[in-house]
């Protein structure tokens, strides 16, 4: 294989993911740039035969924090997309086999306001998790919220997306104000997903900087015993 060489236009902080198209069967590096300010934002594909397979630009302030994007089929074609998240707020949802500049996501919406902040204000710290955890045969997205700056106040938890980009039902849950500094504390961790009752339904396990270990159900619900 080919060596694959990135050259974004800002900090790469994010890890690199890598597919293989059913399509082209080229695999494929995805990358987001990270860089707060004026640095052009992007997320970004490339290929040992195509250097920059697509381009998505993010909004000013949209840039990747150190989350890795996700891969999972959010519109039920057969391949594989890629799902990120950024610092103000939003969840973006980009055709994987895209080419070129990319101008219209599958999906892309601010949360921002889910959490009770105004627009563009809330972050999102952790990569997102992505899987049916309902049993309806549609991709969730899982994410931890909340600010890498300790002097920003946002308000840290838990969010459960559709497929489609709506909130789902029972959710954000919130994490606790461990300092006392009025800001619910950031979730960093990615959630992990995994079914522990063995009711075939997945749960959402995850810890936070509020020092506690979180369990869910699919609707919100806490599991027996939780939070530790």
């Amino acid at each position: 294989m080919k060596p694959i060489f990135l050259r974004p236009k800002g900090a790469l902080f994010t890890a690199l993911l890598v597919m293989t198209f059913v399509i082209s069967g080229a695999p494929t590096l995805f990358a987001g740039n990270a860089d707060k300010g004026t640095t052009e934002h992007s997320i970004e594909s490339t290929t040992a035969v195509e250097p920059t397979k697509w381009v998505y630009g993010l909004h000013p302030q949209g840039d990747l924090n150190i989350a890795s994007p996700a891969l999972a089929d959010m519109n039920g074609n057969g391949t594989l997309d890629v799902v990120v998240a950024t610092h103000d707020g939003r969840i973006i949802v980009v055709e994987g086999n895209s080419s070129g500049t990319v101008t219209t996501p599958i999906w892309e919406k601010d949360f921002s306001s889910a959490f009770g902040m105004s627009a563009g204000t809330q972050e999102f710290a952790s990569s997102p998790a992505v899987a049916d955890i309902d049993k309806d045969d549609l991709p969730e997205i899982v994410i931890g919220a909340g600010s890498s700056d300790p002097n920003k106040c946002t308000q840290g938890g838990v969010i459960v997306i559709e497929h489609n980009g709506d909130v789902k039902a029972g959710w954000p849950k919130f994490s606790n104000d461990f300092n006392g500094n009025g800001c619910k504390d950031t979730v960093y961790g990615t959630p992990a997903l995994a079914d522990l009752t063995g009711d075939g339904y997945l749960e959402i396990v995850v810890g936070g900087f509020d020092k506690r270990l979180n369990a869910w159900r699919y609707d919100g619900s806490s599991l027996p015993g939780f939070p530790v």
